[in-house]
């Protein structure tokens, strides 16, 4: 198993079963074209939440909680955007956009902590 699946241990099953949760919730809804991408792309952004916990728990890099923070609040904003996908309701747009913004920021802010 990769070094950082260890190192991230047991909080890994949360954001895999948030993205496994989510996308059985969007699945009807996807064209036949997003069926073949939100795989990936769920796969991807659930592996950046994993990684983020990883460098978290174990490290003694300075930007680690923010970066945990920022990939968090990134996931939460696409968990917005299926959730919106699945049934279009403006709540999932007044949290989903703030997390994207202030996950950015915080992803930005993490690459600019000092050693």
């Amino acid at each position: 198993m990769a070094p950082w699946i260890d190192i991230a241990g047991w909080t890994l099953l949360g954001p895999i079963y948030v993205a496994v949760k989510t996308t059985r919730g969007i699945w009807s809804k996807l064209s036949p074209l997003l069926k073949k991408l939100v795989p990936i792309y769920v796969t991807v952004i659930t592996v950046m939440v994993i990684g983020a916990i990883a460098i978290m728990s174990h490290g003694a890099w300075p930007g680690r909680w923010r970066l945990w923070w920022g990939a968090l609040l990134f996931f939460m904003s696409d968990v917005a955007v299926a959730q919106d996908l699945a049934a279009e309701d403006v709540t999932n747009r007044i949290w989903g956009l703030p997390c994207y913004y202030a996950g950015q920021l915080f992803i930005a802010w993490s690459l600019a902590a000092e050693n």
